[in-house]
């Protein structure tokens, strides 16, 4: 196990340059002044060189930084996997070629692409490239950005996000100002949603429930829509299946229809027969609306199903996130433990190397100060006999021994503790 500490010397951003990269790489955040590098492996895995706040180094093994809270981070070169954790100021970094891992985050995190998954725990402000993985986002107080992702999209209480192109499925409860995303391969499930929201197409079923002003929505599947409609807007809505408009039972709007199925009007409109159009009108018009489908048609007022489905998508959402704080405890007890040996292994090796020291500095002293004795030597210092075979063992300190190193203690030239070192080295109890 390799460590080294650095005087950060009222620096306000570290900035580490890595040359060469294998290993993964952990950020914690430390009430501690200096930086303090631990790792797996020895020196010549790293070769650390800091100055005046760079730092510059190999990361061949799984590393380990413990950084002041108030310092930012900026990292250029590649990593592997990327763990950071209570970081206060910002975080940057050019690219990540395994997973990033962020919890307790209160500064801005800017990273570049993402090899692996991405997952949040709790963050300020967080805007990627990329991501190549699954993207799992809980609790950020500002923006979620990121420019696309290869897989799945979770979200939960985010103050707004901004999404490019989604390839798998999109889930998002609780975001309380604005929601956009390109264009989605899979499935979307949005719950909560304030603001905003604008989504390019979907390929696969849609459901948004309790959501803020939206002007279009296009899926492959089915469709269900749970908005209010405001003023003077207007609205498409389209379904390669069955379509499902749900509004407050006060809504001013006119909507038209067409549909390959039935068209049903639970407002009092009565049903329409298959392959048909319909329009009607909610109170006195105001907004205008544009339901397509492939299938049916239903238009309906609010009346706790987009609660029921609120609900629903909460369970599911609830799970995740104790999925995720479960992982994160895992990695935090991780963390503690590798640090407790680390200090464990390290007091043992200062212990082991005092007490070679002390028993080399007496030995010595004994060899040149007691007449007729030496552990090194014969007796007044020359060369030791060899010992015969039936020469008996020695199974303790002899009483010169036992005098001498009472006559260092006495004249301080060593002290209690490491008198008693090296008594026990002597084979006293």
């Amino acid at each position: 196990m390799y460590q080294q500490s650095f005087s950060t010397g009222g620096e306000s951003t570290l900035r580490l340059h890595v040359r060469r990269a294998g290993g993964d790489l952990r950020l914690i955040g430390t009430d501690e002044t200096y930086l303090r590098l631990q790792g797996d492996g020895d020196e010549g895995d790293f070769e650390p060189q800091y100055q005046n706040g760079d730092l510059t180094l190999d990361v061949r093994e799984d590393c380990t930084l413990f950084v002041p809270y108030a310092l930012a981070v900026t990292i250029d070169g590649v990593i592997g996997d990327l763990k950071a954790v209570e970081l206060a100021a910002k975080l940057s970094a050019d690219r990540i070629n395994g997973d990033v891992t962020l919890n307790a985050m209160t500064g801005q995190v800017q990273l570049g692409a993402v090899s692996g998954d991405l997952r949040v725990a709790g963050a300020g402000n967080v805007n990627t490239g990329l991501v190549r993985g699954d993207v799992s986002a809980t609790d950020i107080a500002q923006l979620l950005q990121i420019g696309g992702v290869m897989g799945d999209v979770s979200v939960r209480s985010v103050h707004s996000v901004q999404l490019g192109n989604v390839q798998g499925d999109l889930r998002a409860v609780t975001v309380v100002d604005g929601f956009a995303a390109g264009s989605v391969n899979g499935d979307v499930n949005l719950a909560a949603i304030g603001g905003r929201v604008t989504l390019g197409t979907i390929s696969g079923d849609a459901r948004l429930a309790d959501v803020g002003a939206i002007a279009h929505v296009q899926a492959g599947g089915d469709l269900y829509v749970d908005t209010r409609l405001d003023g003077e807007s207007a609205c498409q809505f389209t379904a390669g299946g069955d379509a499902t408009l749900t509004v407050p039972g006060d809504s001013q709007a006119q909507i038209t229809c067409q549909a390959g199925g039935d068209i049903v009007n639970e407002f009092g409109g009565g049903r329409s027969r298959a392959g048909s159009s319909a329009t009607f009108t909610l109170g006195e018009g105001g907004a205008t609306v544009r339901v397509q489908a492939g299938g049916d048609i239903r238009i309906k007022p609010r009346e706790g199903e987009a609660m029921e489905f609120r609900f629903e998508i909460h369970k599911e959402e609830m799970q995740r996130a104790k999925d995720e704080l479960k992982r994160a405890k895992e990695d935090m007890r991780r963390v503690q433990r590798e640090i407790r040996d680390q200090m464990r292994a390290t007091k043992h090796e200062i212990r082991r190397t005092v007490r070679e020291d002390v028993q080399g500095a007496v030995r010595h002293a004994v060899t040149f100060r007691v007449p007729g004795f030496a552990f090194g030597g014969g007796p007044h210092g020359g060369a030791q006999k060899p010992m015969r075979e039936t020469t008996p063992v020695k199974t303790g300190a002899s009483e010169d021994e036992r005098l001498e190193i009472l006559k260092m203690l006495e004249q301080k030239a060593i002290t209690t503790e490491q008198a008693e070192l090296l008594l026990a080295a002597l084979g006293d109890e």
